[in-house]
């Protein structure tokens, strides 16, 4: 929420300043929730390319920004999965069930 509030304020990406902070919260959030962190990420790339097509996606360049949200996000996720403490979706049994439940055929 915080990241689609910060890219409103840049002015939809006009104002290149503000991404940094769009891309370091984006980062911030990957370390909070995974990969659910980058959402904003995907919202606003659909976004854009629905505006402005697909070359709009250059408003979206922040050389700076791209760099905080790498120096924040992949080390992180370089040591997890090194440390195996991520799971693959196989591994994901919590979810199993409540699927098969939702999906069940009557």
């Amino acid at each position: 929420m915080g990241a689609m509030g910060v890219y409103v304020a840049s002015g939809f990406g006009d104002r290149r300043t503000w991404l940094v902070a769009f891309y370091a919260i984006i980062a911030v959030g990957s370390l909070a929730k995974g990969a659910a962190g980058f959402l904003p990420l995907a919202i606003v790339l659909v976004d854009t390319m629905t505006v402005y097509g697909v070359a709009g996606l250059k408003r979206l360049v922040s050389i700076p920004g791209w760099i905080v949200l790498a120096a924040l996000a992949v080390p992180w996720w370089v040591v997890a999965r090194r440390l195996r403490r991520t799971p693959g979706i196989r591994q994901w049994r919590g979810i199993e069930r409540p699927v098969a439940l939702v999906f069940r055929t009557r």
